[in-house]
């Protein structure tokens, strides 16, 4: 049926269905708003001050994590890689608060969000760091401090 008014049924205290005329709900159109942070805008500078990483270092990092933070669906504006990364990242380079990260980001609806959110990241970089942290063996530890006592002397 055409038209501001739609035909319904309201029930009444007696349990009575009753015709009654409604206003036609108009809802507005979904907005679906951009979820990336163009850090691809920021000259290399910016990028640096901002995330204390190129955009070359940012784009590897995600490549390296990117499947472990992809959520399974893209259902309840589930955030990208990227920008979970963007957000951890710089909650660890400059210290800045969830709240705060939360007004940088309008896509970042809570700090409850942001809390997952580097968390998540967080925890798949712990994941991974057998593949970049290598602790030296005993006989390379004792290269090493003979190394170091050569540079500034034996310790006493």
């Amino acid at each position: 049926m055409a038209g501001p008014y739609a035909l319904g049924f309201v029930g009444i205290d007696l349990g009575l269905q009753a015709l009654a005329i409604r206003p036609r709900v108009v809802r507005a159109p979904r907005l679906i708003r951009h979820r990336e942070v163009p850090f691809e805008l920021f000259t290399n500078e910016q990028c640096r001050r901002r995330f204390r990483f190129m955009p070359q270092t940012l784009l590897a990092i995600c490549s390296l994590v990117e499947d472990q933070l992809r959520h399974k669906t893209q259902t309840n504006r589930a955030l990208s890689p990227m920008l979970q990364l963007l957000t951890a990242i710089r909650f660890m380079a400059t210290g800045s608060t969830y709240l705060s990260l939360c007004d940088m980001h309008p896509i970042l609806s809570s700090p409850a969000t942001v809390t997952r959110c580097i968390w998540r990241v967080i925890d798949t970089l712990v994941a991974m760091r057998s593949r970049f942290i290598k602790w030296p063996s005993l006989n390379e530890q004792a290269d090493i401090k003979v190394g170091f006592e050569d540079i500034a002397g034996k310790a006493i």
